[in-house]
């Protein structure tokens, strides 16, 4: 179905309510106080969010990783908590395009999970943000973070694994005064020193980087391949009445060790829910001291 504000395409059954007047759940909550009546959103809402391919992935065995460009993350917040709390085993969700100031980064925390921001300090607009679960051992990597490319590294710590790194990044369209001038640059001084960790890595986010035409920023693509990540999307995630393209990415620079990669259309925005299923490499090691 199209909402009839937007027309933008949404599952009926998962999103459409007989008194949404045939809106998507972005442009009922930006048409609406969301912060106000939390618990009647609980009580409408939560049974609509039965999304099969999203419940055929997080059953099965590994780490979850999801991201979505959000177009806002607060009139989104309480969608994203009726989805976690549907979906227990969402291990890490990522978000793109938040909108949030640093001061309104309090307002979007969520119970059970781990919250870290980077937010335009002077302009509501563009932003990332990750969401953890509390059962993933992890650290902030600011040192492999650039300044100026709205980007978040943390590296995951669980015990018998070799920490791996996961990046969340946000590059603005070309015409964006946000765009960082000299971003080719930067991304590779990014990238460059993300290498030299030696670890297993998988970078999610929105590049604004079409990988359904090949000539489309090719530097770019060309930075990613030079250091080792494949990026593993094949179809849209962004379809609007004028065109399709893909330019939400999830790469990885050890693809053996990703178990399922999936697009699946969720009504938070004009972009498609992208998620990965990982299955992070155990190390055994001998004890000579027992021997």
């Amino acid at each position: 179905m199209s909402c009839s504000q937007c027309h933008l395409k949404f599952h009926l059954k998962c999103f459409c309510s007989d008194d949404s007047g045939g809106k998507c759940n972005s442009c009922l909550s930006n048409n609406n106080d969301i912060q106000d009546g939390a618990d009647q959103d609980q009580q409408e809402y939560g049974h609509r969010y039965d999304i099969p391919e999203l419940s055929e992935l997080v059953s099965k065995k590994g780490l979850t990783i999801l991201h979505q460009n959000i177009r806002g993350l607060l009139a989104n917040k309480s969608i994203i908590c009726q989805i976690l709390d549907g979906f227990r085993n969402i291990h890490i969700f990522s978000v793109s395009e938040t909108h949030l100031s640093p001061e309104s980064e309090v307002e979007v925390q969520i119970e059970g999970y781990m919250f870290i921001a980077k937010s335009r300090a002077s302009d509501q607009g563009g932003g990332v943000a990750v969401y953890i679960s509390s059962s993933i051992p992890f650290q902030r990597r600011m040192d492999l973070e650039q300044e100026d490319i709205e980007c978040i590294w943390i590296e995951i710590l669980f015990p018998k694994t070799k920490g791996f790194l996961v990046g969340i990044i946000y590059r603005p369209p070309d015409s964006s005064k946000h765009l960082c001038p000299n971003f080719n640059y930067k991304f590779e001084s990014m990238l460059s020193t993300v290498s030299a960790e030696n670890k297993e890595c998988i970078l999610s986010g929105d590049i604004n980087c079409n990988y359904l035409v090949p000539s489309d920023h090719k530097e770019i693509k060309s930075i990613l391949s030079y250091f080792g990540l494949k990026q593993l999307i094949s179809s849209p995630t962004r379809i609007t009445r004028e065109s399709k393209t893909l330019i939400d990415v999830i790469c990885s620079n050890v693809p053996h060790n990703i178990i399922s990669v999936r697009v699946i259309p969720a009504g938070l925005s004009d972009h498609e829910l992208n998620n990965v299923k990982f299955n992070p490499r155990i190390i055994t090691c001998r004890n000579f001291c027992q021997l």
